[in-house]
């Protein structure tokens, strides 16, 4: 959910969890993308887990114990996957827009919108300030850094806050009314245009459920 919010790109997270629960039948998807995401998931993950061993365990430890040292080799390969993976996303992202007429709209995510920013294709594109270094696009190793910092962040609280609303949401359908009408009565028949402020302000019920899900989350905890 995460990865597809931060870069438009389908993950089959769902599907790779119901293969690996279900012992005869296998979701109705490509295997070799299933395949593909759940490997990434996993790297994702041990990523994690190398970063924080990273932040504890000493460098003398990491260069000069076995131990620390393969451990410590395996989450550096790990990375660098983690990295090719991300590179790849990117480059592809940048060759869709780059084949996209300029008359033609782009992916509403946040992959293109960092690549898109302070170039013509910006929908807030300007060039009124003279510092060029500020206003230069990203390179890919900058969005690759956003990204990754997104994922990372995101994995934990944003994405179970996220479960957790889809889930009280399935068991009250008074409140998915509600909440459906008030985006409908703010999107109208457009609901792929960019958000703007005024529709984050103006989204009071939609606010609401977010707030009472953390209260609820951190109770629970």
């Amino acid at each position: 959910m995460v990865i597809a919010l931060l870069t438009g790109e389908r993950s089959y997270t769902m599907a790779g969890c119901f293969n690996e629960l279900s012992d005869n039948e296998k979701a109705e998807r490509p295997s070799a993308l299933v395949d593909e995401t759940v490997k990434f998931v996993h790297a994702l993950r041990k990523h994690l887990i190398g970063i924080i061993m990273f932040q504890i365990v000493s460098p003398f430890l990491r260069h000069y114990f076995p131990y620390f040292k393969n451990k410590s080799d395996d989450y550096i390969q790990n990375m660098k996957f983690v990295n090719q993976r991300i590179d790849a996303i990117i480059k592809r992202r940048r060759q869709e827009i780059e084949n996209t007429p300029l008359d033609k709209p782009l992916q509403n995510d946040m992959l293109t919108s960092i690549i898109t920013a302070n170039t013509p294709r910006d929908i807030n594109y300007t060039n009124k300030i003279d510092n060029k270094e500020v206003m230069r696009p990203m390179t890919d190793p900058e969005i690759r850094g956003i990204i990754s910092d997104g994922i990372i962040a995101g994995t934990d609280s944003t994405a179970n806050t996220i479960s957790f609303i889809v889930y009280y949401l399935a068991h009250y359908p008074d409140v998915k009314k509600k909440m459906l009408n008030e985006i409908d009565r703010i999107f109208q028949d457009d609901k792929t245009r960019p958000i703007t402020e005024n529709d984050i302000h103006n989204l009071k019920y939609c606010e609401a459920i977010i707030k009472e899900e953390v209260i609820n989350g951190q109770l629970k905890q």
